[in-house]
C-alpha cells in the first residue's frame, strides 16, 4: 500500500527522521520498523548531494523517503521531486 493511500486510510505511521548526511547511516536507519525515512535539510545536516545518495537505500527497503526541505526554499522542492 502507498504512502498516499495509507495516510488517506488514516493509518497511523511512524518515519525516521535524518539529519545525518552519511548514506551508511540512512541505510542503517531505514532496514529498521519505521514505515518511512524523512532525509532533513531544514534542520539536519543534508544537502542536496546526500539526498540523492540517501535516496538509493531508502527506496532500496521498499519504504517512502519524504525530504524536508528548508523554509521557503521552493526551489529545493522542485529539486528534490527531481529526485
Amino acid at each position: 500500500m502507498s504512502l498516499k493511500s495509507r495516510l488517506a486510510a488514516d493509518e497511523t505511521l511512524f518515519t525516521a527522521w535524518s539529519g545525518v548526511p552519511d548514506a551508511l547511516t540512512v541505510e542503517i536507519v531505514a532496514k529498521q520498523g519505521f514505515d518511512a525515512v524523512t532525509l532533513d535539510m531544514q534542520h539536519g545536516g543534508h544537502h542536496e548531494d546526500s539526498v540523492l545518495r540517501g535516496l538509493v537505500p531508502v527506496l532500496a527497503t521498499g519504504k517512502p523517503a519524504l525530504v524536508r526541505i528548508p523554509v521557503g526554499r521552493f526551489d529545493m522542492a522542485s529539486r528534490a521531486l527531481d529526485f
